[in-house]
C-alpha cells in the first residue's frame, strides 16, 4: 500500500485547492514510514463487511428502495491510504479506487436503486479520476452529488459527472477547476550537503524528463504545453459537457471557487438542499427514465 501512495503522489499532477496540499504532504510523509505495523487492509472488502463507507439511507415513506451513500472526504487518491492524524492505523480512507468499485456493485444490485456522493473534499490526484469517471459515465442508475462543505477540483470533476449536484448550504464552496503540479528543487539543499547529482541522457533519449529538467532549471513551458494544458482542456471540456456553464463567469473555467448561491448561476450546482432533496432528485430521475423506455 505504502508504495502504491509514494508513486501516486511523486507522479501525478494534482487537480486540488493549494490548501489540499499540506493534507498532500502529510500522507506522503506518513507513507514512507517503515511499513512494519501497517496492516494490509482491502478497503473495498472491509466496506463491504462493516459498511463504513457503503451506507444505506431509507426513506420508506417516499421511495420503497435503497440509496447507496458514499463519503468522499479529503484528498482524493486513487488508493487507499491511512488517515494521517490518526493514531489507530486501522483507521483507512478508502480510495476512489475503492468507492468506484463499489458504486459499480451498487449500479448491479437489484437492491439499490440510486447513489448519493457526498463531497467534503479540496480536490487530489488526476490519477484518482481515472476509474470514478468511466464508473460514473457508464452509470444504469440516478447518482447525486452533495456538496457537504466543499467540492474543490478533482471533486468538482467527479460531481460534475453526476445526474445533479445540490449543496447542502449557501455557504459550500465549490469550483476550482484546473490542474497544476508541485515540484521541489533540492538543488541548493544537496549542494550544501556537499552531494551533487549528475543525470546523463543518450541523445535517443533527448526528451526523457524534458519537462521536469526543464522545470527545475527555471523553463516552465514544456511542463504547460505537454502534461498540464492536456489536463486542464480535458477537465474543462468534461465539466461543459456534463453541465450547463455559465462561460461569462469569470473564472469560471480557470481555478475560482464559488459559494453555492453563485455556483447556482455558473452552473456549477442545481440548487440549495437538503438529503430529502436528493432523494427526491434520485426518485424523479428514475421515474423519467421509466417512463421513456416505457414510450419506447
Amino acid at each position: 500500500m505504502n508504495n502504491q501512495i509514494i508513486n501516486e503522489l511523486r507522479t501525478s499532477p494534482l487537480a486540488m485547492v493549494q490548501a489540499g496540499t499540506t493534507e498532500m504532504e502529510a500522507v506522503l510523509h506518513e507513507a514512507q514510514r517503515p511499513a512494519s505495523g501497517y496492516p494490509e487492509v482491502n478497503a473495498v472488502q472491509r466496506a463491504q463487511n462493516d459498511g463504513d463507507i457503503c451506507n444505506v439511507f431509507n426513506n420508506s415513506g417516499h421511495f420503497a428502495d435503497r440509496i447507496a451513500i458514499f463519503s468522499i472526504t479529503g484528498m482524493m487518491m486513487k488508493y487507499a491510504h491511512f488517515n494521517w492524524s490518526m493514531e489507530d492505523l486501522e483507521w483507512i480512507v478508502p480510495g476512489m479506487d475503492d468507492i468506484a468499485a463499489l458504486l459499480e456493485y451498487a449500479m448491479k444490485s437489484e437492491d439499490i436503486d440510486g447513489a448519493i456522493l457526498v463531497f467534503n473534499t479540496p480536490g487530489g490526484t488526476t490519477q484518482s479520476l481515472i476509474r470514478i469517471e468511466e464508473v460514473l459515465k457508464k452509470r444504469t442508475k440516478p447518482v447525486v452529488a452533495i456538496v457537504d462543505g466543499m467540492c474543490a477540483s478533482a471533486g468538482m470533476y467527479t460531481a460534475s459527472l453526476c445526474d445533479r449536484i445540490i449543496a447542502l448550504n449557501k455557504m459550500c464552496n465549490v469550483g476550482s477547476i484546473g490542474v497544476m503540479v508541485q515540484l521541489v528543487d533540492y538543488g541548493a539543499f544537496y549542494k550544501k550537503q556537499g552531494i551533487k547529482i549528475i543525470e546523463i541522457y543518450p541523445p535517443e533519449s533527448a526528451e526523457k524528463n524534458k519537462a521536469y529538467r526543464d522545470a527545475i532549471d527555471g523553463k516552465t513551458q514544456t511542463m504547460i504545453d505537454e502534461v498540464l494544458t492536456p489536463l486542464a482542456v480535458n477537465f474543462q471540456n468534461i465539466v461543459k459537457e456534463h453541465r450547463p456553464v455559465d462561460e461569462s463567469i469569470e473564472g469560471v473555467l480557470s481555478g475560482k471557487m464559488f459559494y453555492a448561491e453563485d455556483a447556482i448561476k455558473a452552473g456549477l450546482v442545481d440548487e440549495i438542499g437538503n438529503f430529502d432533496t436528493a432523494v427526491a432528485a434520485i426518485q424523479g430521475i428514475s421515474t423519467e427514465r421509466k417512463e421513456l423506455a416505457d414510450v419506447m
